[in-house]
Parts: C-alpha cells; structure tokens; sequence
C-alpha cells in the first residue's frame, strides 16, 4: 500500500485543474502552506488556483494580510470564487427586466420560464457557460471540517462532495473528509507537513 504521500503525489499527478483552498478564518500557516503547494504544483506542470472566502472579519483581514504580502505569489490569492460547477445560464436584462422566474422539469429536459416586465427577450439575450467546475482535484489546508471555507463552501456544496479531496491539517479536531486524509497530530503546523511533503 502506498505511504500517504505517495498517494498524495500520484492524485496531484492524474489532475489537470487542482483548487487549494483554506479555511475563511484563516492565519498565516494556512497562507504559507497553501502558497508553498502552489508554487510546487506549478512546477509539476500543472494549473493550480487558491481560493479562500471572504468573511465578517474581511476588513481586520485585509489589514492583517499585509503582513504576508511579501510570500511569493500572494498575489494570486482568490476571494470570489462564484459558483463551482454548475452550468450557467445568462439572460442579458439590459433591455427588458425580468418580472417572474419558473422551470419546468419534464423527463429529459428542464424549460425555464422568464416572465418579462414589459417588451421581450429575444435569443441572442441569452447565453450559457461553465461554472469554474473545471476542478478535478481539491486540496483543503488547515480545515478542521469543509464548513470552516465559509461562502465558498456553502455555495458550492455540490461540487465539494462530487470532487476527490485531499485534506492536510496538524489539528486534532479534523474531521477527516477527503479521501485521502494526511493528518499529522506531530507537527506543530500545516506549514511542516507541506515542507515534509515537499521534501519527500
């Protein structure tokens, strides 16, 4: 049976789009250990991004990230995230205003219903897209339970049950939710796992 990381590896390796995220009430070990497996994805060749959710605190955390804001690749940190793995629907309002909203779920089908205010839509008001579900491995760092990511999270609970999850944390209180789970209850930070992670 493979060690933990080799496990690790061999998930990162079989991905193409890999999404690091942390807690919403993070601290700067979960910066440090998300931004560190991000420079180390890239250099695998892959496409990593990190996200992390606004929060209540959003104006003490944006004082208190500029204290991090020399780590390499800070910058590249997300707060929006939209809605992960959904298919969109956009109809253009610029024109005519929307006044009520139905579907209609058939056998092999769904038919949504827009009611206009006054006047009409008309087909090129419509257009469709992706959600960024174009993730196919997530990497949770310092997240005791999926929960503690916040709006990200809650928004998108679909995608993060549908989508393999690898979990690295150092707290005891981890609710192991990936499948694969490295929890090591010896090292003092996830910041120290990641670096034994990258040395093996």
């Amino acid at each position: 049976m493979l060690e933990k990381h080799q496990q690790i590896f061999a998930q990162i390796k079989k991905s193409e789009k890999i999404l690091i995220v942390f807690p919403a009430l993070w601290n700067g070990d979960a910066i440090a250990s998300a931004l560190a497996l991000y420079l180390l994805i890239r250099k695998l060749g892959k496409s990593p991004d990190i996200i992390s959710s606004k929060n209540e605190l959003s104006d003490i955390l944006s004082i208190t990230s500029s204290f991090f804001s020399f780590l390499p690749s800070f910058s590249e940190i997300k707060s929006e995230a939209g809605y992960l793995g959904n298919f969109i629907i956009n109809l253009n309002t610029t024109k005519t205003k929307v006044d009520k909203i139905k579907y209609k779920a058939e056998e092999n089908s769904v038919k949504f219903l827009i009611s206009p205010k006054e006047g009409a839509f008309a087909q090129e008001d419509v257009s469709v897209e992706e959600g960024l579900g174009s993730y196919d491995l997530i990497i949770c760092l310092d997240a005791p339970d999926l929960e503690s990511m916040g709006e990200l999270f809650e928004k998108n609970t679909n995608f993060f049950y549908h989508t393999p999850i690898i979990n690295i944390d150092h707290h005891g209180a981890n609710e192991e939710y990936g499948q694969i789970n490295l929890i090591d209850l010896n090292n003092v930070s996830t910041s120290e796992i990641i670096f034994s992670l990258i040395n093996s």
